[in-house]
């Protein structure tokens, strides 16, 4: 597959150039009323080479994903401020599976599916320490939608997370000059909890109420008539 090398942060990063072309059959036309959103939850850790990998996991979507990734945190001077983000973040290969109307999709980045770039942004920034130590900060970040596509006839969809947390680890060097080293990161979004719909939740709780009553009236016809009531549970248990 075709690429391009991007230079970010004083590195170079293979891009893939598909994933850099614009939505435009996604997002246009008849694509755009067919895209199905998938919520997930998302896993991703970023080493010091660019390298990224990591899962997405949903209730319609299992997947364990590579790539590459570039930042604005490879390095920072003490005392100084950074508003930290993963300027893009591409998943070239990887492996699972996406349900969509109810069928899974067997989803392969090599062969039957393709994943957009994103990005991830943190939502705070923070301060370089001026102790000459290594250290470790989290602050909260979001990572952007991810469309998608699988299939020979793409069937369109978008990976979408909630807010999670940016974790970053660096190192203190004194050459070429004092500043910290970017080691790795990790963005963490928790998988969503599924809730039952209105109707499914009204009949729940519908039931429930029913069932707390039955006992209730139970409870106080027996405290009114104890020796029948202590009779029958003799008689439902032994006798034959």
């Amino acid at each position: 597959m075709d690429t391009l090398r991007i230079l970010t942060g004083g590195r170079s990063h293979s891009v893939r150039l598909l994933a850099l072309l614009p939505l435009l059959p996604w997002t246009h036309g008849a694509y755009a009323a067919n895209v199905v959103t998938l919520p997930a939850g998302a896993d991703v850790m970023i080493g010091l080479d660019g390298s990224a990998g990591g899962t997405i996991e949903g209730p319609d979507v299992s997947l364990n994903l590579s790539g590459d990734a570039a930042t604005n945190f490879s390095s920072g001077a003490p005392g100084s401020s950074l508003d930290p983000s993963v300027n893009f973040l591409d998943f070239s290969a990887g492996f699972g599976a996406v349900t969509l109307a109810g069928q899974q999709k067997i989803c392969s980045l090599e062969s039957q599916c393709a994943l957009r770039v994103t990005e991830i942004t943190g939502l705070q920034s923070f301060t370089f320490p001026t102790n000459a130590q290594s250290f470790s900060v989290t602050v909260p970040a979001s990572m952007a939608p991810i469309m998608g596509q699988v299939g020979s006839r793409p069937e369109v969809f978008s990976l979408q997370t909630p807010p999670g947390e940016l974790s970053l680890t660096f190192g203190f060097s004194d050459f070429p000059s004092p500043s910290y080293v970017f080691e790795q990161a990790e963005f963490v979004s928790s998988q969503p909890v599924s809730t039952p719909e209105p109707g499914t939740l009204g009949l729940m709780m519908a039931g429930t109420l029913m069932g707390t009553l039955a006992v209730m009236l139970k409870r106080r016809a027996c405290s009114s008539l104890s020796a029948t009531c202590a009779t029958v549970r003799f008689r439902g248990v032994f006798a034959p």
